[in-house]
């Protein structure tokens, strides 16, 4: 019978308790436990349901950043309730996340609409493994995915002591501009392309070198515009209205610059296009969704973006952003912040780059930018990686209250407006 787990949480809210209480009651009897509860399982007979126990914890319990889903997000796991010298010992973590049925679906399938990966690169990824729409009428629905960090049984096996280690923890340094040697650049720079590495199976989707067609930005960039150029229920034009005015310019760090709002209405409007390699994304590879397991490899988690079919140079972009805005230390001097905005082709010096930035410029250029050189860019670096990177940092800008460095974000968006406005003139569809 259900509804005999009994569930241990710390201030849920009872609808959520409930919600999260049946999905993992439903997934107990599923026989795909096994693969995260192993010894739940003796001889064939399971254990029964009134000697499991589920705990539940929110994600900042465990070290882990907030997130921009909008769903409630939470760590559980089983545990054998019962006396020590008969325990088993618990269940790998699960993230259970809980939200809208349409939102949570769509990840789902997402993750189901990747290519068919070989056992040891599909065990990169922490895909979801379990979608329930039970209570689908109350506009809440269950996915559960493996929790791919750091676990360890504790208690005598009845607990487990559970913590969230990623990327976005080894560059939020207190002291990096104090200490160069305060972030390990070496263990990023490296993390950074087993990240790439991983995503370079599903971007091939089985195909030896994916081709390039030619296609309008408009057709493969409005989802990362968010909402940004529609006049549509949930617009918001209005965020960027507010941050660069209508009129032709947009003064900004002492100077002008061409405002970003208007070109990209015209890349838009004029259906500008380029070459571009369409494969599998995940669409949201940003720090916090490069985690580390016990042997410090990458795990790639949360698949709200993924896509079958999108340009691939998105999962290049989202880190080259990060690495230069959303992750820079807000204290940095405007000086250098505006240098590393302006860092956005090899022909410029990474070396010759402030103390302060010089790091994250050589890991954007030897790491995001060689691999994307070798796999997604053919020809025309402006058109195939700078264009993108602006409409995808133009996008990010309705995020700005989540960046370390809200100024930096702007910045690069603003050098890259420069840059483009003259990449694409009034009048050029081509």
């Amino acid at each position: 019978m259900l509804n005999k787990i009994e569930l241990v949480s710390e201030m849920l809210h009872p609808e959520t308790e409930a919600a999260l209480k049946g999905a993992l009651e439903r997934f107990y009897e599923c026989e795909q436990i096994a693969e995260i509860w192993p010894s739940a399982e003796h001889n064939g007979v399971r254990l029964p349901l009134h000697e499991v126990r589920v705990v539940v914890l929110p994600l900042d319990r465990i070290g882990a950043p907030a997130g921009a889903s909008g769903a409630g997000v939470y760590v559980a796991y089983y545990s054998h309730n019962v006396g020590e010298a008969e325990r088993r010992s618990p269940s790998q973590p699960l993230v259970a996340k809980i939200g809208p049925p349409r939102k949570l679906c769509e990840e789902k399938e997402g993750a189901d609409g990747w290519p068919k990966l070989t056992r040891s690169q599909k065990g990169k990824f922490a895909f979801p493994i379990y979608y329930d729409a039970t209570e689908a009428a109350a506009n809440r629905a269950v996915l559960l995915a493996p929790f791919q960090s750091r676990s360890q049984p504790t208690h005598g096996g009845s607990r487990n002591d559970v913590e969230v280690r990623d990327l976005w923890h080894l560059l939020d340094s207190k002291t990096e501009l104090l200490r160069p040697d305060a972030v390990d650049w070496d263990k990023v720079s490296k993390l950074i392309a087993q990240a790439l590495d991983a995503m370079e199976p599903p971007h091939q989707g089985g195909r030896g070198r994916p081709p390039a067609t030619n296609a309008a930005y408009a057709d493969h960039y409005e989802k990362y515009l968010r909402k940004t150029t529609k006049d549509c229920e949930g617009s918001r034009s209005y965020m960027l209205s507010a941050l660069f005015g209508e009129a032709q310019t947009t003064r900004a760090f002492g100077t002008c610059w061409p405002n970003p709002t208007l070109i990209i209405q015209r890349i838009i409007e004029q259906r500008t296009s380029a070459p571009v390699v369409l494969g599998p994304v995940h669409g949201d590879l940003h720090p916090k969704n490069i985690v580390l397991d016990t042997s410090d490899s990458v795990q790639i988690i949360d698949f709200g973006w993924a896509a079958a079919e999108r340009p691939i140079v998105l999962d290049y972009l989202l880190l080259d952003l990060n690495l230069r805005g959303t992750t820079l230390p807000s204290q940095i001097s405007e000086e250098d912040m505006l240098k590393l905005a302006g860092f956005l082709r090899d022909s410029h010096d990474a070396c010759g780059l402030p103390v302060a930035v010089r790091k994250r410029a050589e890991i954007i250029r030897d790491v995001i930018w060689r691999k994307a050189q070798e796999r997604v860019v053919r020809n025309d670096w402006e058109r195939e990686y700078m264009i993108p990177l602006f409409l995808v940092g133009y996008g990010l800008l309705v995020h700005l209250d989540s960046a370390r460095n809200q100024v930096a974000l702007i910045a690069t968006v603003l050098q890259l407006a420069l840059e483009i406005d003259r990449i694409v003139p009034q009048g050029s569809s081509a």
